[in-house]
Formats: structure tokens, sequence, C-alpha cells
């Protein structure tokens, strides 16, 4: 499992969220709608991977069948960038480690 594997499920994770919260479904439907439980809905809107074994094309699988059920194009929602919101794209690592902290080259 990689960085880019963490971002990927969270942002995908975030896009599902907002994509439900939009249509004002509630997890509780959307479970029983697509045959996924609530807690792996749950996981899948954190981006959680250690709840699918770290294993990104499970995540990506369920992430499918839960976009499905809210009837929306889990692809063309990643790659469209007016869809995700600012605060969801990713900084890069360095970022968020403090200049004193930082190896000098």
């Amino acid at each position: 499992m990689s960085l880019c594997d963490i971002r990927s499920a969270k942002q995908i994770g975030k896009l599902l969220r907002s994509s439900r919260e939009a249509q004002r479904a509630n997890l509780q439907h959307i479970s029983k709608q697509c045959g996924i439980s609530v807690a792996q809905l749950v996981h899948i809107e954190n981006g959680n991977l250690f709840a699918f074994e770290s294993n990104l094309e499970k995540i990506m699988s369920y992430s499918n069948v839960y976009a499905q059920a809210l009837n929306v194009d889990l692809n063309a929602m990643s790659q469209a960038p007016s869809i995700m919101p600012t605060r969801y794209v990713v900084a890069p690592v360095d970022s968020h480690i403090p200049p004193f902290l930082m190896k000098k080259s």
C-alpha cells in the first residue's frame, strides 16, 4: 500500500460522501440499495483502506457499487477538477513538514 493508494481512497471517499449529501441520501437507505453494510460505506467515505485489508482494488470495487447506487459516474467525477472542492485537493507531503524539520540538501 502506497501513499498514492491512501490519497486515492480518501479522495474517492470524499467525492462519494459529498455526492450522497448533495442528494440528501442517508447511509441506511444506500446500504439497502447497494447491499453494502453501513459500516463499510463509512469506511469507504473515510478512505479507510485498512478496513478492506489494505487492498485498493477491493475498496474500488465497493466504491463503484456505492457510486452506482448514487447514480454517479465515479470515473468522471475523479477526473473533473471542478467537481472536487479545493479543500479536498491533496497537498504535497512536504507542505505539512515544518521547515526546521526538513532535511537540507
